[in-house]
């Protein structure tokens, strides 16, 4: 595809010449800022200056020299992520800021010259690499152009012949926005195709696409946020990362007027009062599914409306805490709940279980059904594997992982995507597909009691087609978890089953029994202890394995693995098994004596433990109606 240049690209050149200096645009719209800066913390005209003088730098990844004419198609593609953020022009991102706080021309001319350099470089929309004209690239590289293009028209920066090949690949970049067969609506590559649409069309009205590309654009969002968001406000992208990532730039939005329908105001506030429940007290959103571990960058008060998103962002320094500290969400499949909303250090401290228990596509889906995290005295207590990042070959050279949902091949990536990475039940020693159609929400029912504050979920789904999966979790948040986990599968059948939990990186494995196993937390004079209440055999500990698979691993940090302690036990040849653990926090030295007794299925049982004087007592019954008891003392 081409679009050569003709009348109508000389025109809409020669107006944007000829606008009058009173006819000021908006500035830099909301959705860039978030695009742009999201990534780094660092002062921008700092580094704007050193992307401008020794190159692009993200994150661990060697500089990317930016003296044309630069390979763009190649230069980054060995990560996806990498190159993806090339193609939107990221290097471009903090010399655009600059420009905006100092005003200084060199820095949008520097500029001019890196979109010169694209824009010549691909006159058609060729795929030349699997990142040049992928979804939301040329959603956020169109906004890009078109701000570039306004700012160089009236700075005097571009001559009419760099104006004209600069407005030809605006043109260029409406048309394949247009395309139905090119748009990504089921993912949030979609709303960021409709966010560049907007934005450059409002900017550059003078081009003749802008006024169809800003009604398409309006009416394609109108639709996808009704589409991305349940009723109960949860993102359906099964990661917090993203919920939050969207989020930004559709408040972004809103605050430059490109969302202005009262339909899409009122379920993005919805939403925004949502993800206060997705903030986690240590380092931003939880490592559930495609999330990063990385602290919210940020943000102006100006972006979210919601007291309580502003309260769990800004650690309790803004906003106000949501009115209650136990939350489930029944269509997202979610359930979340904390021992206090506090401020500061006291934020970080607390406790917050998540367990996730949705499936509504494969979009950054883990196979991590029914799995959940746990924070407690400021560190990760049972975790996630998270993100790691979009490496290998795509697909796997494995048909089978294909067949699975696997979309790449590096296996550091399969690893953190698979069952055996969280606290799950594995059956079979495969992962749970995500090829199978989703089924919505596995969430039965969640509840908190008043008395005790203990909480409840039970959650049911089936894997591999055949083994009927049920897990009942009970919670006193800051104290204890008891897992029960029932797994049964077809009449005459055979499974091996595997109950495996993860425990934060910064914890480390002191003792292990046939049963017990204890950990020590950092910088606190506290222990977790984990028993199992069952007969199933244990496995021996495991942290940091490369052969003959990986496990024991955590991707705290976005392209490399820490190693982290990993306990398991296994129920092997049997057509049901039950297992039950109990995690309990404890004094430092502390003994655990603790018994349990459970039916066959696990929906009744009780549990007595105690630690130095203290005893608890638990017992559930949900064979006719939902009863359950604790007392402690």
């Amino acid at each position: 595809m081409t679009l050569a240049e003709d009348a109508h690209t000389r025109e809409s050149a020669l107006a944007i010449l000829a606008r009058p200096a009173a006819d000021e645009r908006p500035t830099i719209d909301p959705i860039g800022m978030v695009a742009m800066i999201a990534e780094e913390r660092s002062d921008p005209i700092s580094a704007a200056r050193a992307t401008m003088t020794t190159g692009w730098v993200w994150r661990k990844h060697p500089p990317v020299p930016l003296e044309v004419p630069i390979d763009w198609d190649g230069l980054s593609a060995r990560d996806r992520t990498w190159s993806n953020l090339l193609s939107e022009w990221q290097p471009l991102a903090h010399p655009i800021v600059a420009y905006q706080r100092t005003g200084a021309k060199r820095f949008i001319a520097w500029a001019l010259e890196l979109a010169l350099d694209w824009a010549r470089q691909h006159p058609t929309a060729a795929e030349r690499s699997p990142s040049t004209w992928n979804a939301p690239a040329v959603g956020i590289r169109a906004f890009r152009l078109a701000y570039l293009i306004d700012v160089g028209a009236r700075e005097q920066l571009l001559d009419l012949e760099s104006l004209i090949a600069l407005v030809e690949c605006l043109r260029l970049h409406f048309v394949v926005l247009a395309q139905d067969e090119r748009f990504r609506g089921h993912s949030n590559h979609g709303i960021y195709q409709c966010l560049g649409q907007l934005a450059a069309a409002r900017r550059l009205s003078e081009l003749p696409e802008a006024a169809d590309a800003a009604k398409q654009g309006a009416d394609r969002l109108e639709r996808l946020i009704a589409a991305h968001f349940e009723a109960d406000g949860v993102h359906r992208e099964h990661s917090p990362g993203y919920d939050l990532m969207v989020l930004q730039s559709l408040a972004g939005a809103r605050a430059s007027g490109l969302l202005s329908s009262p339909e899409g105001l009122a379920r993005l506030a919805a939403a925004e009062d949502v993800l206060a429940w997705f903030i986690a007290p240590v380092g931003g959103v939880p490592p559930v599914g495609d999330s990063e571990r990385l602290p919210p960058p940020g943000l102006d008060d100006t972006y979210f409306r919601s007291e309580t998103a502003r309260f769990a962002l800004s650690e309790g320094r803004d906003g106000h805490a949501p009115s209650s500290t136990f939350r489930a969400f029944d269509a997202g499949g979610y359930v979340v709940a904390r021992d206090r909303w506090a401020a500061g250090e006291d934020f970080r401290r607390s406790s917050y279980l998540l367990q996730s228990c949705g499936f509504h596509s494969r979009v950054h889906k883990h196979a991590d059904d029914l799995s959940f995290v746990w924070y407690a005295r400021g560190t990760d207590l049972l975790t996630d594997a998270g993100k790691f990042g979009y490496t290998g070959p795509r697909p796997p050279a494995d048909p089978k992982l294909s067949e699975l949902g696997f979309f790449y091949g590096d296996p550091r990536r399969i690893y953190v995507e698979s069952t055996r990475a969280h606290n799950c039940v594995e059956v079979d020693g495969t992962s749970y597909s995500r090829r199978d159609p989703p089924y919505g929400s596995a969430l039965v029912a969640a509840e908190r009691d008043v008395a005790s504050g203990v909480v409840f979920t039970e959650c049911k789904l089936t894997v591999h087609r055949a083994v009927r999966l049920t897990r009942y979790l009970l919670h006193l948040p800051g104290s204890w978890i008891v897992v029960v986990d029932h797994a049964a599968g077809e009449q005459n059948s055979a499974h091996d089953l595997v109950q495996r939990f993860h425990l934060g990186p910064d914890l480390e494995l002191v003792e292990f029994g046939s049963s017990i196993a204890r950990f020590s937390i950092p910088l606190c004079e506290e222990q977790l202890i984990a028993t199992q209440l069952t007969d199933a055999a244990p496995l021996e500990p495991c942290r940091g394995q490369t052969e003959p698979e990986l496990l024991g691993w955590n991707a705290r940090h976005p392209g490399e693995l820490l190693p982290n302690w990993t306990i398991a036990w296994r129920r092997g040849g049997v057509r049901a098994g039950v297992f039950a653990v109990l995690f309990a926090l404890a004094p430092e030295g502390a003994a655990l004596d603790a018994s349990g007794r459970l039916n066959a299925t696990g929906r009744r049982g009780q549990v007595k433990w105690r630690v130095g004087k203290v005893s608890h007592q638990l017992r559930w019954n949900l064979v006719e109606q939902r009863q359950f008891s604790y007392r402690a003392g």
